[in-house]
């Protein structure tokens, strides 16, 4: 079943333009854009809470969660219900952390050789408009694909094909939203990153997406469907 429960502080959310103005969001105001400190590409925007020294800062560091979203060229041949697992591994790869994904409860949780798990999965249909839908304002009705887990990443694989020291791999919860735009052949990825120093957490309020994160994508607009082409 599907229930949202939005955050508390969702009026307080600053709005954004994205990619240019073609579309729009709204983010808590403490989230920076990564592309005023380094060169982010064209399509992706990325926003990260900021919560360490003015050094990293000027270094695109920090160790605040870290909020992407991607346009992506959709996979025919992929389907809704599977679409957001094969996100997720997908992301997994691209931060060394791919293995087969254990669901959260099954017996080999905590078991050291994964290094992902899996929580709670959906497929709802949205942008019809209608009170009570999640993501009113998209403009068109297309399903989005979402779940949420935790992957042991190690920090720079994306960027740094040297960052393979095991030790220093760290738990990441990963909430993550495809929203599949048949009509414009595009999957939008949505991402939030958030470190988990304690490891994963595996209570029954952490294996679905967090009010957080389904309060911001639920402001996702497309203002402007020339964006895609």
């Amino acid at each position: 079943n599907f229930s949202i429960i939005m955050a508390d502080n969702k009026d307080e959310m600053s709005a954004k333009e994205l990619f240019g103005g073609g579309m729009s969001i709204r983010i808590p105001p403490q989230w920076r854009d990564v592309s005023d400190i380094r060169q982010v590409p064209d399509h992706q925007e990325v926003f990260q809470n900021i919560e360490s020294s003015t050094t990293e800062l000027d270094n695109a560091g920090g160790s605040g969660c870290c909020f992407v979203i991607d346009l992506l060229d959709r996979i025919d041949t992929l389907g809704d219900d599977d679409a957001a697992v094969f996100y997720f591994k997908d992301l997994a790869e691209a931060n060394d952390a791919i293995n087969v994904p254990e669901m959260v409860g099954s017996d080999d949780d905590g078991d050291e050789n994964h290094r992902l798990l899996l929580g709670h999965t959906f497929v709802t249909e949205v942008g019809a408009s209608e009170e009570g839908d999640w993501i009113r304002q998209l403009g068109t009705v297309c399903n989005a694909c979402c779940c949420n887990g935790w992957q042991h990443t190690l920090p720079g694989a994306r960027t740094s094909p040297n960052a393979s020291n095991e030790e220093d791999r760290v738990w990441v919860r990963v909430e993550l939203c495809v929203i599949r735009l048949k009509n414009v052949e595009t999957d939008v990825l949505v991402t939030l990153s958030t470190p988990s120093p304690n490891g994963p957490d595996t209570g029954t309020e952490a294996t679905v997406l967090s009010p957080l994160f389904l309060s911001i994508v639920s402001t996702l607009e497309v203002k402007d469907w020339g964006l895609f082409g």
